[in-house]
């Protein structure tokens, strides 16, 4: 059973305000003996101060509530590590991992609450057109604690958010692609971004507008049940010669597919990606990506949290400009590019 401060203060015959003052170093007047008594007795019990339980007191302790829908996909995993290992000494952070499911972000938001956190960091909200996903803004607008999201925006939302420009994100992609002679180029992505597909494909067809073409709607495709290899087989039927990803596993899916068929990229296609995974790095041909500028939010995010617990922030809208990487995955349309 973990010892107690009570079962030291038993051991040494004092008050746990005594033991309590002494382990933290705090102004006393007790004698050096004492003092030895205490710290002897507690490393020999393996005793540990419990932070959450003095926290309750001192109010010192800042627990942070992260929700991410993953932190296996690019952008959740390095964000929340950056976050992290940026926040302030005097903080911690629990995470949760709500999967993409409304209910469960729902849920984590709730525990969160009932922790008693100083603040929740609420990632990926609005991922799902379900009602349910709303209800995690509801919940927190109505409670007292400071809160903010990234990873989606709403219009005239009465809450801190930090977003990308997605729709730029669509856009710079495309025009990329449209710049280096493309003229087919295929969009696809997964089932679980159902509103950021829509951002980016905005910035898609703005693109496709600056250079006078229609959307072929045959030629956006979203993986509903990971099926990435058949969406491939398809579209390399409908004259692509360039396509925009979202989703590392359709990535990873799309170079196996062109090797196993012998379409190299990007002689034969050029390819880029949302996201900007360090693996990217490691693709042969390395693959050029749209990239989020993930060390300037969570450090803007420290920053904000602070003055938003402190109630010195006014709810404000962030927002980040994409940046394309241009890697060995895109290259000038040619009479090499597959034609069905």
């Amino acid at each position: 059973m973990k010892p107690s401060i009570k079962d030291v203060a038993r051991v040494c015959n004092v008050s746990t305000t005594t033991v309590s003052l002494v382990l933290n170093d705090k102004p006393n007047r007790f004698s050096e003996e004492t003092k030895t008594l205490v710290r002897k007795v507690a490393n020999e019990m393996n005793y540990r101060p419990n932070l959450l339980s003095r926290s309750l007191v001192t109010k010192k302790l800042g627990i942070i509530g992260l929700i991410v829908p993953s932190i296996n996909a690019d952008f959740y995993g390095e964000f929340s590590q950056e976050l992290i290992t940026n926040f302030e000494e005097d903080n911690y952070m629990l995470l949760g991992l709500s999967n993409y499911e409304p209910n469960k972000e729902k849920s984590l938001v709730l525990k969160f609450l009932d922790y008693g956190v100083k603040a929740i960091i609420l990632c990926g909200s609005y991922r799902s057109k379900d009602q349910i996903a709303n209800e995690a803004i509801q919940i927190l607008t109505k409670s007292n604690t400071p809160f903010l999201v990234t990873g989606s925006y709403e219009i005239g939302c009465p809450y801190t958010t930090l977003n990308m420009d997605h729709i730029e994100s669509g856009y710079i992609a495309t025009r990329h692609l449209l710049d280096l002679g493309h003229r087919r180029i295929s969009f696809i992505s997964q089932q679980r971004d159902i509103k950021l597909n829509d951002l980016w494909i905005e910035g898609y067809k703005n693109a496709l507008a600056d250079y006078e073409l229609e959307l072929d709607q045959d030629l956006i495709a979203i993986d509903t049940d990971n099926k990435s290899s058949s969406i491939l087989d398809h579209l390399l039927r409908k004259d692509v010669t360039a396509a925009l990803i979202s989703g590392e596993q359709i990535i990873y899916n799309l170079y196996k597919k062109a090797n196993e068929i012998n379409i190299i990229i990007p002689e034969n296609m050029s390819i880029v990606a949302f996201g900007n995974s360090y693996l990217y790095d490691y693709l042969f041909p390395r693959l050029t990506s749209v990239a989020i500028p993930t060390k300037e939010i969570a450090r803007d995010m420290n920053q904000i949290l602070k003055e938003l617990v402190a109630n010195t922030s006014e709810k404000r809208h962030y927002c980040y400009k994409p940046v394309l990487i241009i890697r060995d995955s895109t290259q000038v349309a040619s009479s090499n590019y597959i034609i069905a």
